[in-house]
């Protein structure tokens, strides 16, 4: 639009300059005639041309001025008969240039009117660029909101990791020390399960040895009498008894007649027998004996079978 506005300036300037070189040949032409023409009237021919905007008026109103010139120079020759020949010539001449003159305008007054539409479309062209930077100037304000509501909650979400952080540091903190007190609840267990394993049964046993100390006196007594002997015996076999008792082993009855239990008896054979009744212990190789109501071990009997069976 530049170079437009440069073109259509140097017609402006172009037009003016041939307005003022065809007004000063007018002004010169009629002053040279006026001076041989027998008529005591003076011509004068004045063109006065003033540049305004828009063109269409300047274009009018140089062509009314122009007109009423010519036509007052025509009217100056029919009333002077004596006016020379050539000053038709020279008036022909003027139109002729007049003409190129008016081209030249028209043309300018199409360039801007051409360069009207071309500004009209940049200012269109400006509209819908500024409305665009508008919505675009609204859309960052708009992300940059988004931005800062975003750095917020980013920086929410931090403060929360490190309060989650420190809290985790502070559970694993407390695993460690119940790690650390279960492993040393842990070899303490191991150490009394070891002591149990090597000194449980030494406050049975501790119990156990007077009757084991019973036993060893009834043999070491020096008799010859058998009866002395076994109730020697006896009294340190009820000794042991009873200290089993005390540590609570005790003895199921497994004797001759007793009916059989398969949770205390073991039946190592079955005897055709009519001395005790069927299914009944007919003889006890080894008693049964349960701590605190547990089975430590099942007497090995002989159970006595009807013989109808």
């Amino acid at each position: 639009m530049t170079e437009k506005g440069n073109e259509l300036d140097a017609l402006f300037a172009e037009a003016l300059k041939a307005v003022e070189g065809i007004e000063t040949k007018i002004q010169v032409k009629t002053n040279a005639q006026s001076e041989d023409l027998s008529s005591s009237e003076d011509v004068e021919i004045e063109f006065e041309l003033e540049i305004e905007d828009p063109i269409e008026e300047y274009v009018e109103s140089t062509h009314e001025e122009i007109e009423i010139e010519l036509s007052e120079i025509h009217e100056e020759d029919e009333e002077d008969d004596e006016t020379p020949q050539n000053f038709a010539v020279e008036l022909a001449s003027l139109q002729k240039e007049y003409q190129v003159l008016e081209d030249k305008a028209h043309k300018a007054m199409r360039g801007l009117k051409k360069y009207k539409r071309e500004s009209e479309k940049i200012s269109r062209h400006n509209e819908l660029l500024q409305r665009e930077l508008s919505r675009l100037n609204g859309n960052a304000q708009q992300s940059s909101r988004k931005i800062d509501q975003l750095e917020s909650r980013r920086e929410s979400s931090r403060e929360a990791l490190s309060i989650a952080n420190q809290r985790i540091d502070q559970l694993t903190e407390g695993i460690k020390r119940q790690e650390g007190m279960i492993e040393r609840s842990k070899k303490l267990r191991q150490k009394e399960q070891t002591q149990m394993k090597n000194f449980g049964a030494a406050p049975a046993i501790t119990k156990i040895l007077p009757a084991i100390d019973s036993f060893e006196l009834a043999l070491t007594q020096s008799s010859d009498d058998v009866a002395t002997l076994q109730e020697g015996l006896s009294i340190a076999l009820k000794q042991f008894h009873g200290t089993l008792d005390s540590i609570g082993v005790s003895k199921i009855a497994s004797g001759k007649g007793v009916l059989f239990d398969p949770n205390f008896h073991e039946a190592v054979m079955r005897i055709p027998s009519e001395e005790v009744p069927h299914n009944h212990i007919l003889e006890c190789f080894c008693d049964a004996y349960i701590m605190n109501g547990r089975l430590l071990r099942a007497a090995k009997v002989s159970v006595a079978m009807s013989s109808q069976n």
